[in-house]
This record gives C-alpha cells, sequence and structure tokens, in this order.
C-alpha cells in the first residue's frame, strides 16, 4: 500500500512538473560569416555592393555587421561605396523563418524624424541562404525630402 501511494505522488508530481514546462522556440541558427550582393536601382539612383557580413544571435534578437563595398550611381554621377552598418532584428521561430533587420537610426541627426529602413525576408533552411528587400529612401540633404526611392535586394548565402 505504501509502495503505491509512492508511486501515485511521484506520477502527481510529475504531472505537475510536465505543466509547468514550457517549450523553448527552435530559431534557425543564423550566426555566423555571410558574404553575398546588394543591389537595386530606379529614379535615376543605382546601387551595387559585395556585402560580407557576421551576424550574432541571441534566439530570435540578430545583430548584423555588414561591410559594403561597391559603387552607387545617381543622376549620372558616381560614388565608391566602402563602408560598414550594424543592422538589429529579429528572426521568427521555426523552419525557413522570417527574418528582419533594421537600418540604424541617423547618428549625424541629419534626418532625426525620417524611420531607418528595414530589410525583410526569408532564410532557407536549406542551402544557408538569405534574400532580404528595403525600400530605401532617397533624401536631399539639405531638407530631407525624399528625391528617390529604390527596392535594394541582399541575397546572402552563410559561409
Amino acid at each position: 500500500m505504501r509502495a503505491a501511494m509512492r508511486f501515485v505522488v511521484v506520477l502527481a508530481l510529475a504531472g505537475v512538473a510536465a505543466c509547468d514546462s514550457t517549450d523553448t522556440p527552435d530559431y534557425d541558427d543564423l550566426s555566423g560569416a555571410w558574404e553575398g550582393q546588394m543591389g537595386g536601382s530606379g529614379q535615376g539612383v543605382t546601387i551595387e555592393a559585395t556585402v560580407k557580413a557576421t551576424i550574432t544571435q541571441k534566439e530570435e534578437e540578430l545583430s548584423a555587421v555588414w561591410n559594403l563595398n561597391g559603387k552607387t550611381t545617381f543622376m549620372g554621377e558616381s560614388e565608391d561605396i566602402d563602408d560598414t552598418i550594424t543592422l538589429t532584428g529579429t528572426v521568427k521561430e521555426g523552419r525557413d523563418p522570417q527574418v528582419s533587420l533594421a537600418f540604424p537610426k541617423d547618428e549625424d541627426d541629419i534626418c532625426p524624424d525620417v524611420d531607418p529602413p528595414v530589410f525583410t525576408g526569408s532564410h532557407k533552411s536549406t542551402g544557408m541562404t538569405m534574400e532580404l528587400k528595403t525600400d530605401l529612401p532617397v533624401l536631399n540633404d539639405d531638407d530631407c525630402s525624399e528625391v528617390a526611392k529604390i527596392t535594394l535586394t541582399a541575397m546572402l548565402k552563410k559561409n
């Protein structure tokens, strides 16, 4: 009888423990080195750049340092791109999840009321690739008016 009571108590405690446990979300591991191309054109603006990125991840939170090398052309005038930016964002739970990475807020306060663009897209677990897109406004430095908008696409592959 005593053994049977212990068995019931153990089962009851196991049931309580099972009810209190929560499943840990399953996120694709995006951390590491990535490489690819970014480009877009429209309204007289063209951007073409090579991207070398390092992504760090803590559960769904992402931080990505992108090294960009390439060229931008605006109304016939070209300028080299050699820049490093840090983007922050999230990855959704599950396989082949949605990914978002936001440009940083304007540090120079040239256009403080303009929200930074956000890359959105998805990670493909098979092949370890990401395709991300954003609408990038091209702003006038004098008054922050939008002079053009282009859709940028970044195609990245994990090294």
